[in-house]
């Protein structure tokens, strides 16, 4: 029971059984101030007005017994409910690509959410994701532990690449969330061909067969020797240059794409070397390419890959031609990548939205960049937050310049952003603009 409740309710009591009390003397008031009329119409009266008194107070104490108990109930509902929410977000989280990480203080140790078999081995507990040297390359490993530190100490967010020892690209991003900090990992989304890092890095197939398999993966034409230096194998690749070239393809009898004498003199360099071999090769119909051949157990394996002569020069398209004017410029300036990452900026972008200089310097993507700043409280206070990024983001798909909606901050601030195409190869430039003081002059 609450007492504010309880008081309110015995004062109404009091107030109730006053009157009946009143009511009961009411005779002996009548008979004039008699004395002994008075003092024998006293008894009567007080227990009259005990008895009203006592059936307000027990109904008083049984609408507050019912109160309590629909009010115990509205609560048992509402935590029923939360965990029954928070089972949801977990069960999506644990079937999203990516894996979570989070230290609170209300726990002893870590929390995983996610697929742990994403980033290492299937089998292994998910405490080996914290065993940063033992999946990533070592300089990955280095810049993430810095990384954790300085979130878990200063607070800073971060948004990395990092190089897995397998040779994936792995993303990894921290935040702090209420009194504790995060840690998401998931692949890239653009991921080297296994098949090719494997042979272009020269790694040795230890038999025909894993070769056979390797190879029938890459997208380079490939082909397999047997210790007799024939041609017992081409992947698909290899079939299509064949027919380009205007030869004839025959599973039972591979044909070549090299000369007689040019191949003879490259299998006896490769006979005697204990590197792979490289040739170059020139093609009237399919153009110039480079094959490079090296030795496995039983025979040679190998692939043709282009030889992309560069006689233009590439546009450059990453803006470092005019940083120093763009940091130059008091207005705030940002530039994104086609994937959203941060590849020019100026101080008065980090200035105007209170961002540490060395963090954006890591091409982190906008969207970490805009929930910095929504857990910062330096966004419109927008109901539907998703929805409202997800409008922002449309600027990528522009064509031609676009000015939204002002900004309205919660620290008093209006910013408008105008939006326009980044170039050919896709992204945005965004110039902000605080309107603050122009707004407050047109109001006076």
């Amino acid at each position: 029971m609450q007492p504010d409740g309880f008081r309110k309710r015995c004062g109404f009591a009091v107030l109730c059984a006053a009157p009946l009390t009143l009511l009961t003397a009411v005779p002996a008031l009548a008979a004039g101030f008699n004395t002994s009329v008075i003092v024998g119409a006293a008894p009567l009266a007080i227990g009259i007005g005990a008895i009203g008194f006592g059936v307000i107070a027990l109904a008083i104490l049984r609408t507050l017994k019912r109160d309590g108990r629909l009010a115990r109930q509205m609560a048992s509902d509402q935590i029923a409910n939360l965990r029954a929410r928070v089972d949801e977000y977990e069960a999506v989280l644990s079937g999203a690509r990516e894996v979570t990480i989070m230290w609170t203080e209300h726990a002893d140790g870590p929390r995983f959410l996610g697929q742990a078999s994403l980033i290492i081995a299937p089998g292994r507990r998910p405490e080996a994701l914290l065993d940063f040297s033992g999946w990533l390359a070592d300089a990955s490993a280095q810049v993430l532990v810095r990384a954790l530190q300085v979130l878990k100490i200063e607070g800073h967010s971060f948004d990395l690449s990092l190089k897995a020892r397998d040779g994936r690209a792995i993303r990894a991003a921290g935040w702090v969330i209420g009194g504790g900090v995060a840690l998401r990992l998931r692949p890239a989304f653009e991921q080297p061909s296994t098949a090719e890092q494997i042979v272009d890095d020269n790694a040795l197939i230890a038999d025909p067969a894993s070769a056979r398999a390797i190879l029938a993966m890459l997208s380079k034409p490939a082909f397999v020797r047997d210790g007799n230096s024939k041609l017992v194998f081409g992947n698909a690749a290899y079939q299509q240059l064949v027919r380009t070239l205007g030869k004839k393809w025959r599973d039972s009898d591979v044909p070549e794409v090299v000369e007689p004498g040019v191949l003879s003199a490259h299998l006896a360099a490769l006979a005697d070397a204990a590197e792979p071999q490289v040739l170059a090769l020139n093609f009237p119909t399919a153009g110039a390419f480079e094959l490079v051949e090296f030795p496995i157990v039983g025979g040679t394996a190998g692939y043709l890959r282009p030889k992309i002569e560069q006689t233009v020069p590439v546009p450059d398209t990453s803006f470092s031609h005019i940083a120093g004017v763009i940091d130059a410029l008091a207005t705030p300036v940002a530039i994104f990548d086609a994937r959203r990452e941060l590849i020019q900026f100026n101080r008065a972008y980090a200035t105007l939205w209170n961002l540490d200089p060395k963090w954006l310097r890591t091409r982190p993507d906008e969207r970490a960049i805009l929930d910095r700043l929504r857990s910062e409280g330096l966004l419109p206070n927008e109901p539907d937050y998703h929805a409202w990024r997800a409008k922002h983001l449309t600027s990528y798909a522009l064509t031609a310049p676009r000015v939204s909606e002002p900004w309205h901050l919660p620290d008093g601030r209006t910013v408008t952003v105008t939006a326009a195409p980044a170039g050919p190869t896709g992204g945005v430039i965004y110039v902000f603009e605080d309107m603050t003081a122009r707004l407050e002059l047109e109001r006076r």
